[in-house]
């Protein structure tokens, strides 16, 4: 219990965070808790994030948190363009644990499409929009 807990802080640092519009300094945070999320969701043999949110008494609901980040992470980019790589590399890995949210796996796929364009890779971009469509 005592791993949720510290997650679960990171969390709520997070949104403390994102609210001032630090949005580097949030996100920072929130991909900290997300590898110890992933950790103890594979330490649980937990494979997607609605079991995640299951499992523990989260005062924020996990899979809110997840999409949380996908859009910050975006925000972060326009002040430092390193953050859309990193969106996409947290949201390839967010849809390794969709489970069968399809909303969620279409709107991060989506994420990764729209971050390929913002970092000026147009054609990576229309082959990943082109994916989703098949």
């Amino acid at each position: 219990m005592e791993r949720f807990a510290k997650i679960e802080a990171k969390i709520e640092e997070g949104y403390t965070y994102i609210y001032e519009n630090e949005y580097k300094k949030g996100c920072d945070i929130w991909l900290a808790a997300w590898e110890d999320a992933k950790t103890l969701m594979d330490d649980d043999g937990i494979t997607d994030i609605q079991g995640f949110d299951d499992k523990y008494p989260w005062k924020e609901i996990v899979s809110n948190y997840v999409q949380d980040l996908e859009m910050e992470l975006q925000n972060a980019g326009t002040v430092d363009k390193s953050y859309y790589q990193k969106r996409i590399t947290y949201c390839k890995e967010l849809c390794d644990r969709c489970g069968t949210d399809q909303l969620m796996r279409e709107n991060t796929r989506r994420a990764i499409a729209e971050s390929y364009y913002d970092m000026g890779e147009f054609e990576q971009g229309n082959r990943e929009f082109e994916a989703m469509i098949q």
